[in-house]
């Protein structure tokens, strides 16, 4: 199609918008990481993902290349993937690009088709387009301007009690080619393999590794606080104006607020109603916050079910010899209390239990509406209402 025959609105599910896709909540996250067993630990041993899956081969002989992990029941929340991978694939991991990908969720696999077809109607590098195995997601995968991959994706393989991911021989699905639409319904999909009569592999089972010993909630778990939310995501940039436009024009992302500190202009976008999914910060304040020179990603936010989890990660996380650290609270306006450690690679992971919220016009909180900070921390908080509090996880805790 010609540039001045291509459409300025799209239907996408019977609304109109200026891109055949509606960016929804980040789904999920990759990492490239020097030692998958020691990320593994820190995401799972102590940060209570479970693993769902596993790469195995590659530069790493006989080891994992590559490891699964969730905390609700997507087949994955994080993907860690040897650093050897980043090195050997992307031509800007030396410049400190170990995000392996940050996907966003479309609703639809038509959006996935039609953001790739946007692409090459384009002319815009992708990476790749099809369907991931493990996780059976489709997806398009592109770079926005400092080499960040971001995925589309629709859909996520479910995990349910039995804590078991579909078997191998599920991989025969996976494909590098754009669908043709409709496809199969993914139910039908596994019905179609069980009533074939095929030898069922045994898939791969998580094992918790600590005994339950923490009251939360009234339920006994094995670390004193339970993720419920992943997101957002903070990255250096090295063209704040490209990089805005990028995930606010070309993602459809919302700015909701640009604050300045220490002379430098920061940005936050959001997909929904919450403050921010992504802060776009200059590179040029890495080195002032003491953040680590091996990596563009400024932080990466879970959230925790409550104030009370919050207190008792920072202590539990002290306790087990993680590097906590101090960040000014500007760099994650929106977010009152938080929690920074720092991973095994350097990685900045950011708890915090509840996020300002931005009503339809779209505006936040003036500096004189939010919530002061107080040293020490208090031992309760008074309500705040413009706040995502109840963050009630679908599901048991554990």
């Amino acid at each position: 199609m010609p540039e001045s025959d291509a459409p300025t609105q799209y239907d996408v599910g019977g609304e109109l918008l200026p891109r055949p896709f509606k960016t929804g909540r980040l789904g999920h996250l990759g990492l490239y990481v020097a030692d998958i067993a020691a990320s593994a630990r820190f995401y799972g041993d102590l940060l209570g993902f479970r693993q769902t899956d596993q790469l195995a081969g590659g530069a790493t002989g006989p080891d994992p290349v590559g490891a699964f992990l969730t905390y609700n029941t997507d087949h994955h929340a994080m993907v860690l993937i040897h650093a050897s991978i980043g090195q050997a694939r992307s031509p800007r991991y030396d410049l400190g690009v170990t995000l392996n990908q940050m996907s966003f969720q479309v609703s639809t696999l038509q959006e996935v088709v039609d953001a790739h077809e946007l692409l090459v109607r384009e002319g815009k590098p992708i990476w790749r387009i099809g369907r991931d195995v493990p996780g059976s997601n489709w997806a398009v995968y592109f770079t926005d301007p400092d080499g960040h991959t971001v995925e589309l994706f629709y859909g996520m393989e479910q995990i349910g009690w039995d804590r078991r991911s579909k078997p191998p021989e599920y991989l025969r699905y996976r494909t590098y080619e754009p669908p043709t639409l409709p496809q199969q319904s993914e139910l039908e999909e596994v019905d179609s393999v069980e009533a074939n009569g095929e030898p069922r592999a045994d898939a791969f089972r998580w094992h918790e590794t600590r005994p339950g010993t923490f009251d939360v909630g009234g339920v006994l778990l094995p670390r004193p606080f339970k993720v419920v939310n992943s997101g957002p995501i903070s990255l250096f940039v090295e063209d704040l104006e490209a990089a805005i436009g990028f995930y606010r024009d070309r993602m459809g992302l919302g700015l909701t607020e640009e604050i300045t500190y220490d002379g430098e202009r920061i940005a936050f976008l959001r997909t929904g109603t919450e403050h921010h999914t992504i802060t776009l910060l200059p590179r040029s304040l890495r080195a002032p916050l003491g953040l680590s020179e091996r990596t563009t990603i400024a932080g990466y936010g879970l959230q925790v079910g409550s104030y009370r989890q919050l207190r008792d990660a920072a202590r539990f996380l002290a306790d087990e010899g993680c590097t906590l650290i101090e960040l000014p609270r500007e760099i994650h306006t929106g977010i009152d209390y938080a929690v920074h450690v720092i991973d095994p690679d350097g990685h900045c992971v950011r708890l915090y239990h509840q996020m300002e919220q931005v009503g339809s016009g779209g505006r936040p909180l003036t500096a004189a509406e939010r919530q002061p900070v107080e040293t020490p921390w208090p031992e309760q908080l008074l309500p705040v209402g413009a706040t995502s509090a109840n963050s009630t996880f679908q599901g048991p805790l554990g």
